[in-house]
C-alpha cells in the first residue's frame, strides 16, 4: 500500500474528476517504491482510469466500490490475475487488459452486462470464461493468447459481435455455429492452426474481411485464397467446397455442468432441481411453516376498510442488495413505472413499501376519520393529519391548474412558476406529468395541461380514510396518498415490507405484486441466502454453497453449486434469486383472507423465470 496519497489522487478528488490516467515511468516507479495510492478507488466519481505501461503486478479487490466506471483500461502492466470484484463494474462498457500475463479471466467478468468491447490481447489466455450474459458485446481481441479454442463465441447470445479477433493463438478448428454470429463483420483468426473453414462460414451475412493467414489448410485452392486475403472469394469457395462443421449444443445429459454417464437420463425429480438452477432468475417462496415464529408477520384487517378500501395484498423480500450500481433508483422507478400503468395513476391500486427494520410488529390495516389519521409524509418531518395533508394537496394543486389555465401563450418558453415546484405526489395525486423546465428554469406550456383530479377522489366525501398502522399504532402508510417518512427504505435496507392495495379488485393487488417481483428480478437485487448463520442453501437434492460465512448479507456473489453425486461445481448468481417471505391477511377473528405467494400467484410467462414453491 502506497506511503502516501499520490497528487493526482488529491486532484481528481478535489476537482471530482471522471477521468484520470497513470502511465509512463514515473508511475512505474511510484508503484515499485511503496504500490498503487489506494485512495483511487475511492474516486466514486471516476468513469474513465488507465493505469498503463507501468510495473504493476495486481489490482486491489476495492475496484469493485467504482460503480460509475465505464471504462477501464489497464495495458501494458505485469498483471497475472484480475481480482472478482472486477465483476461489479456493472455499468462497464470497455476493458483493456491487453499486454499483461493474466492466464484466465475471472469467472466474474460475466457480471458485466454492458460489456461492449473486451480487449485481452497479448496474454498467456489458454481458456475463454463464460461470456453467455454479454450480450451487448461488440468487439472482441484476444490476439496473441494461448487459446486452442473459441467455440464459447460461436453462440446467438452475442447478437451484437462485429469484431472476433484471436489471432496468434493455438486453435484448430472453427465450428458450424459460427454462423449464428449474424453480426460478424471482421474475423481475425491469422496464424493458427486450422486445417479447414466450416461451410457454414458462408452463411455469416455481413462478414466483409476475414482473415486466415499462417494457417495449416488442407485445400491448397483454399490456402491460396486466403494468402492472398480475398474476402469474397473465400467465402463464395467454402460455400461451394467448404465441410459441414460440427455443430455443439446443451443435451439432457449434460447441461451447465450436470454431467451424468453414457446413456443415462436425468429424472423427472432432478429435472425439476436442475431447473432452479439453470434459468436466469430464480423466486424462492418462503413458506410460513419454514420460517422463526419471529419473522411471521400476519397484516390484520379491520371490518372498517371495506367500506373504503377493502383489497391488500403483503410479502417480505429478504436480503436484498439496494446498494450495488443504481439499484436503488431502479427500484423507486419501477413502482413509479407501475403506479403510471398498470395501477392506472394509483385509481386501481397502490404500491408501498417499507424497510422492515423499522417496522414494529403486528400490522394492521384500518380506516379511521381523517382527522384522527396522524402521519409523517415520505420526505417531510412534522407530522399532520390526513384531513390537513389532502386538504393541502388539493388547494396547491388547484392554485397551480388556475395559474396554467391563465396562461394563453402557445408554443412559447415562459418563466416557470413557484408552483411548478410541488412535490411528486401532488402531480401525482392529479394524475398530471410534471411539465419540461429545462436548465434555464423554463417552461413550455403546451407540454402541460391539467386535467381534473385523479386518485384523490377516490377520497372525497369519505368519512374514513384507510391507513396501515405498525405495533405503536403508528401510521406507516396512507393509501393512495403517500407512505410514512418513518418506514421509508434507503440502499441499506436488507428486508423490505411490501404492500399493495386497492378500492376495486384482489387481483389487481396480486397483478401489481407478481410484476413487482418480476421488476426486482430484473434489476438484480437479489441477496444472500435467508439464513445468515449457515453458508449452505438447498433446492432439493442440491446444496448451494455462499461465499463465506463472513460474507454481507445483501453483497453481490455468485457461488459454487453441487450436486450430489456430482463433485463439479456450478455458477449460482445470488443477484436474480429472490426470497419472498409469505405473509398472511386475516380479519381480528384470525381467519385467513388472503396468503400471498400462494400456488396460483407468480404465474410468468417469461421462460427464465422460475419459481421455487414448498411441496405442500
Amino acid at each position: 500500500m502506497a506511503a502516501n496519497v499520490w497528487e493526482e489522487t488529491v486532484r481528481a478528488k478535489k476537482e471530482n474528476r471522471r477521468e484520470l490516467v497513470l502511465s509512463g515511468n514515473q508511475i512505474s516507479s511510484r508503484i515499485d517504491d511503496g504500490g498503487l495510492d489506494d485512495n483511487i478507488f475511492n474516486l466514486k466519481m471516476l468513469n474513465f482510469l488507465e493505469i498503463s505501461n507501468t510495473s504493476l503486478t495486481f489490482i486491489s479487490e476495492k475496484i469493485g466500490l467504482l460503480s460509475s466506471m465505464v471504462n477501464l483500461v489497464l495495458r501494458g502492466n505485469k498483471l497475472d490475475r484480475l481480482p472478482p470484484s472486477l465483476g461489479q463494474l456493472h455499468m462497464l462498457k470497455l476493458l483493456d487488459v491487453s499486454g499483461n500475463s493474466l492466464s484466465v479471466l475471472p469467472f466474474e467478468i460475466n457480471e458485466l452486462t454492458n460489456l461492449q468491447s473486451i480487449d485481452a490481447s497479448n496474454n498467456l489466455i489458454y481458456e475463454l470464461p463464460d461470456m453467455k450474459r454479454l450480450n451487448k458485446l461488440a468487439v472482441v481481441n484476444f490476439a496473441g493468447n494461448k487459446l486452442k479454442s473459441i467455440e464459447p463465441l460461436f453462440s446467438n447470445c452475442f447478437a451484437h459481435l462485429s469484431d472476433l479477433i484471436a489471432s496468434a493463438n493455438a486453435i484448430e478448428l472453427i465450428s458450424g455455429n459460427i454462423d449464428q454470429l449474424e453480426a460478424l463483420k471482421k474475423l481475425d483468426l491469422h496464424e493458427n492452426v486450422i486445417s479447414e473453414l466450416p461451410v457454414e462460414l458462408g452463411s455469416c451475412p455481413k462478414l466483409k474481411e476475414c482473415l486466415f493467414q499462417n494457417n495449416k489448410f488442407k485445400d491448397r485452392r483454399l490456402d491460396k485464397l486466403v494468402k492472398q486475403c480475398k474476402t469474397k472469394a473465400i467465402l463464395d469457395y467454402v460455400r461451394a467446397n467448404g465441410k459441414k462443421g460440427t455443430k455443439t449444443r446443451s443435451t439432457d445429459n449434460e447441461e451447465d455442468g450436470f454431467k451424468l454417464g453414457k446413456g443415462k437420463k436425468l429424472s423427472k425429480k432432478r429435472e425439476k432441481e436442475t431447473a432452479l438452477l439453470k434459468t436466469e432468475k430464480n423466486i424462492k417462496v418462503l413458506p410460513l411453516a419454514d420460517c422463526p415464529t419471529s419473522n411471521i408477520i400476519d397484516v390484520v384487517v379491520t371490518k372498517h376498510t371495506a367500506i373504503i378500501r377493502p383489497y391488500i395484498v403483503c410479502c417480505v423480500v429478504r436480503n436484498i442488495d439496494l446498494e450495488r450500481g443504481s439499484n436503488f433508483k431502479q427500484f423507486l422507478a419501477a413502482q413509479t413505472k407501475l403506479h403510471d400503468a398498470l395501477c392506472a395513476k394509483r385509481t386501481k391500486a397502490t404500491i408501498a413499501t417499507h424497510d422492515l427494520a423499522l417496522i414494529k410488529t403486528p400490522v394492521k390495516f384500518d380506516a379511521i376519520p381523517p382527522a384522527v389519521l396522524k402521519i409523517i409524509p415520505l420526505g417531510k418531518q412534522k407530522e399532520e393529519t390526513a384531513l390537513t395533508l389532502v386538504s393541502r394537496l388539493n388547494k396547491e394543486a388547484d392554485e397551480l391548474q388556475k395559474k396554467m389555465k391563465r396562461s394563453s401563450v402557445s408554443g412559447v418558453h415562459k418563466p416557470a412558476p413557484e408552483s411548478v415546484r410541488l412535490s411528486d405526489f401532488v402531480f401525482a395525486a392529479k394524475g398530471w406529468s410534471r411539465p419540461t423546465v429545462d436548465e434555464t428554469n423554463m417552461i413550455l406550456y403546451d407540454s402541460f395541461i391539467p386535467e381534473s383530479p385523479i386518485y384523490l377522489d377516490l377520497l372525497k366525501d369519505k368519512q374514513l380514510y384507510p391507513c396501515v398502522t405498525n405495533a405503536d399504532d403508528q401510521v406507516i402508510s396512507f393509501p393512495p396518498i403517500t407512505n410514512s417518512d418513518i418506514s421509508k427504505i434507503s440502499p441499506q435496507t436488507k428486508d423490505v415490507f411490501i404492500e399493495v392495495t386497492s378500492s376495486t379488485d384482489l387481483n389487481i393487488c396480486k397483478q401489481v405484486m407478481d410484476t413487482l417481483l418480476k421488476a426486482m428480478l430484473d434489476i438484480k437485487m437479489g441477496g444472500l441466502p435467508t439464513n445468515q448463520h449457515e453458508n449452505i442453501m438447498k433446492i432439493g437434492n442440491i446444496d448451494i454453497q455462499s461465499p463465506d460465512d463472513g460474507a454481507t448479507c445483501g453483497t453481490p456473489h455468485q457461488v459454487d453449486m453441487t450436486c450430489h453425486g456430482n463433485d463439479e461445481p456450478v455458477a449460482f448468481d445470488w443477484q436474480q434469486r429472490l426470497n419472498v417471505q409469505q405473509v398472511k391477511i386475516v380479519d381480528t377473528d384470525g381467519n385467513l383472507k388472503v396468503l400471498y405467494p400462494s400456488r396460483v400467484d407468480l404465474k410468468y410467462d417469461e421462460q427464465d423465470v422460475c419459481v421455487d414453491r414448498p411441496m405442500s
